[in-house]
């Protein structure tokens, strides 16, 4: 059969607590286990890096995670026929404007950290396939989302100069060089900075 997709978005319970995402663990199992016993074999699995609250140990109960639902779910089957394949969607979080997150903000360098413990732990997990979102593309995605009306004439710029003829996918660094420029003749270097680097966290600034 073809591929079944569930969103648990977090590692573990707790973080799936702070974000709102109404899904138990016993629920995510209870669903991979009956698409499983009714003759799927590949299922795919949603997750965010970044999210509000995040540790290391959230980070790392991603691999944790799929982990036991391959042992609980499949076990060490012998046929290959019978093995869960379990195909990981892993994207950084960026926050949307007008939501309750929307002040969070997390560097290039530190997803590009969580990126790498995460990486090493699911290498020791079997029969998982990972895909990760360009860490460029969600900082592009980031400033975008929370910018304003001045953001206009970067992507118009950004278009004249060509963005539009290549996908982010196959053609990213020519895309990210229109971009770059564009946001440099419009004088917002200094604010895609400060996505870039993490300083757009206004909560954390004020201690909330």
């Amino acid at each position: 059969k073809a591929g079944l997709t569930f969103a648990p978005e977090a590692g573990t319970q707790r973080l799936r607590d702070i974000v709102n995402k109404g899904l138990t663990n016993d629920e995510l199992l209870h669903g991979v286990r009956t698409a499983y016993d009714r003759g799927w074999r590949n299922v795919k699995l949603y997750f965010m890096i970044g999210l509000p609250g995040e540790t290391d140990a959230d980070v790392l109960g991603i691999a944790e995670t799929v982990d036991w639902l391959q042992k609980t779910v499949a076990g060490n089957k012998a046929r290959k026929r019978d093995r869960l394949i379990l195909t990981l969607t892993l994207s950084n979080f960026t926050p949307k404007p007008h939501t309750p997150f929307q002040w969070h903000s997390v560097s290039t360098e530190e997803f590009a950290r969580r990126g790498a413990l995460l990486k090493e732990a699911l290498g020791k997990v079997p029969n998982v396939k990972s895909n990760w979102t360009s860490i460029r593309i969600s900082a592009m995605e980031d400033f975008i989302g929370r910018g304003d009306r001045s953001l206009c004439d970067v992507v118009k710029r950004s278009w004249e100069l060509g963005a539009h003829k290549a996908t982010w996918w196959d053609g990213a660094d020519s895309s990210f060089r229109s971009f770059d420029r564009a946001i440099e003749e419009a004088g917002l270097t200094w604010k895609y900075r400060q996505v870039v680097s993490g300083e757009w966290d206004v909560m954390e600034k004020l201690g909330d």
